[in-house]
Order: C-alpha cells, then structure tokens, then sequence
C-alpha cells in the first residue's frame, strides 16, 4: 500500500516523542507498506489557505499558492493510508497539521453531493476511498483529552474524501521517554500497525487497549511538577 505520513509536531524529528508513536506502528505495519512519503509540515513552506477559491474556479485542483505544500499534494495522488501524526495541543491538532489539512481543500471540487448519511459534501460517496489513521500523544495523563481531536479529524476525513480507519492515542506521552512500562504500549502500538496491515482498519479492541492505564496519573503529575520547579529554578542562558 502507498502511505503517506504527516508528522505534525513542531520539534525536530529527532526530539519528537509523536515521530517515535508514528514509526512504531510504521514498524508493525511493515512490508504492507509498500511506499512510504513522510512529510514535517512545521519545517516546510507551507502558507495558509486564504479561502480564495482559486483552486475551485480559476485553477481546478491547484492552489494558488506555489509552496512546499504541492510535494504533499503530489504524493497524496492514488495514496492508500493517510497518516495524522500529531501532539496534542490546545484540545486539537497543531497549526501545521491543520494548515495540510486545509490546504487539502484544493482536491475537492465546489460541486456539492449528499452522502449516504444525508450530510452535505463536496465530493461524491464514492467505495475504495483511502484510509485515515490518527496518531497522537497528549501531555494529560487522561485518555479523554483526545476526545475533541478524534472528533475532529473523523469530521475532516468525511469532508475529505477519506475512510476512518481508527487511532492511537497516547496519554501522559513524555513519560515514553523514560518509564520502562512504556514497552508494553509500544508493542501495542506495532501491534495496531500489524493488525491494520491484514484488517485495514485497527480493531476497536486494540484502541480501547490503548486507553487502558500504563502509568499511576498521580506520580505521573507528581514527578512533572518537580520537574517544572527544577526548570524554573534554573537561571537561563
């Protein structure tokens, strides 16, 4: 299958807790991937979309805007899987995840259909459409955080022409980087990635797993709070 992987966080690859949850389930996915495009949004010229329906009437299904968003545009063409890669912020995704996902507006054309739900789109409910994974960490330890952001991008795959093919959420995720019963939620995490790869979707099961508890919320709170006094006491350079 072709993938193609959006890594929404503003860090450096190498720093970003949400690039080692997006390579995890890359590496249960495996040899199913048969072509793989990543792309890092918040380190690319990518512009806003300024609603100026170039790219509906003047230049069908090409922004006016001459960015580094045409490489994501190009490999978006005859994609299997879409990947969101993305850390929790403000209860949604970050600025440059949001901005491809606007951007990607520019492949639907202004034609308005009704859907087999009876909701409005600007494409028709067509079968075989790409499938939408949702990758992201959250620095709460509380699973229901996600809520608003799952909601979200379930919306933009209907309005994108894309299939819903389920998440991996990660609460309290800068404790991946140092509790070592993190390693039992990374091999849930291949485990989705290996189960998408035979079942095209990962098993509500497996995302209800993932909800589960893997660290005690309280010391989890406990140890970010010193850690915080620790970095405000420390004079800056």
């Amino acid at each position: 299958m072709k993938v193609v992987a959006i890594s929404g966080s503003p860090k450096p690859p190498s720093e970003s807790t949400t690039e080692k949850f997006l390579n995890l389930f890359l590496e249960g996915l495996g040899d199913a991937a048969t072509s793989l495009e990543r792309f890092y949004p918040a380190h690319m010229h990518i512009n806003y979309c300024s609603g100026c329906h170039c790219c509906w009437f003047n230049t069908p299904e090409q922004c006016q805007h001459n960015d580094d968003f045409q490489q994501i545009r190009s490999a978006l063409t005859d994609m299997d899987l879409f990947i969101l890669a993305t850390p929790l912020h403000a209860d949604g995704m970050t600025a440059p995840a949001k901005n491809v996902l606007d951007r990607m507006l520019a492949t639907m054309p202004p034609f308005m259909y009704v859907d087999r739900e009876g909701r409005t789109r600007h494409h028709k409910d067509e079968p075989n459409k790409p499938k939408a994974i949702l990758i992201s960490g959250c620095g709460f330890p509380e699973p229901s955080n996600f809520a608003p952001l799952i909601v979200h991008f379930q919306a933009a795959c209907q309005n994108l022409g894309l299939e819903y093919g389920g998440h991996i959420t990660i609460a309290a995720a800068p404790a991946a980087n140092y509790m070592p019963s993190f390693a039992e939620r990374a091999n849930l995490i291949r485990e989705a990635g290996r189960a998408f790869a035979e079942q095209g979707i990962i098993p509500e099961p497996i995302m209800e797993q993932m909800n589960g508890p893997w660290i005690d919320a309280d010391e989890y709170r406990e140890n970010s709070n010193t850690q915080f006094e620790s970095i405000l006491k420390t004079p800056m350079p």
